[in-house]
């Protein structure tokens, strides 16, 4: 089967026997081999791309072994691609509605205290929040020279005046 799409090896045979025999001759070169029988025919099939190298290996199809594991280099890379990229989204997502969270409880507490009845530790906190609403908590930390947790609690303050008004 093209390897493009999924790992599949197949060999169909007209009897049991038969396919008992080649997934016995399979398990020799340590490659494991299923079977199932669909309209009358007798199919002997292997799914892991590792067992199918081997199996190209062995008959000595050079060619369609490089072409396979190119093949397979290409799709695992736009495998970790996907999912490095999605996982970097959900990050950057999480860091933003954080980060409104944090500004809607800033604005509120700036209309109800005012900026100067701030502790300066709070304040500073805010104004780099307002300036820098893509830094991530580590960032944010970063700048003030505080720890991640430093500045998660100065966050819990601000929030928690702001949920009080």
């Amino acid at each position: 089967a093209n390897p493009d799409k999924s790992y599949h090896l197949e060999f169909t045979l007209n009897s049991d026997e038969l396919s008992k025999l080649v997934i016995r001759y399979l398990k020799v070169f340590g490659i494991k081999a299923k079977s199932l029988e669909k309209k009358g025919q007798h199919i002997v099939y292997v799914k892991d791309s590792a067992m199918i190298s081997d199996f190209l290996s062995l008959m000595g199809t050079v060619n369609s072994l490089f072409k396979f594991e190119e093949t397979k280099m290409i799709k695992e890379i736009k495998n970790n691609t996907n999912r490095l990229t999605n996982c970097e989204t959900a990050n950057l997502d999480k860091t933003l509605n954080t980060s409104f969270t944090q500004i809607d409880a800033i604005n509120t507490v700036y209309k109800k205290y005012g900026k100067e009845n701030l502790d300066k530790n709070l304040l500073d906190l805010c104004e780099l929040r307002l300036k820098n609403p893509t830094f991530s908590l580590k960032e944010l930390a970063e700048v003030l020279n505080i720890s991640k947790s430093g500045v998660n609690h100065r966050f819990k303050k601000i929030i928690d005046m702001a949920n009080k008004i």
